[in-house]
């Protein structure tokens, strides 16, 4: 009889251990999911922003050595008339 309450003894302390273990490592396992995901996420966002950021040099580039294309930024933002021309506004 002591050795059957023993034994049920070791079983509870065995169940309740493989309990505690088992909650333990899903919620790192979900940890774990999280961050890749995070991390996934800030790979993507670092991917748009490097690509801005490389169509913007560029722009800054063709802005710097080619006065043609400072031209028609000017005309197209700033609405400046080219020589011999009329601009029409229509409101």
């Amino acid at each position: 009889m002591r050795y059957r309450v023993l034994l049920w003894l070791a079983v509870l302390v065995f169940l309740t251990t493989l309990t505690i273990g088992t909650v333990a490592v899903y919620r790192s396992y979900r940890h774990c999911r999280a961050m890749e995901e995070q991390q996934r996420r800030k790979m993507e966002e670092y991917r748009e922003m490097k690509n801005r950021f490389e169509i913007q040099e560029e722009h800054v580039k063709e802005l710097a050595e080619d006065s043609d294309f400072v031209e028609q930024v000017a005309r197209e933002r700033i609405q400046i008339a080219g020589e011999n021309e009329m601009l029409f506004r229509f409101e």
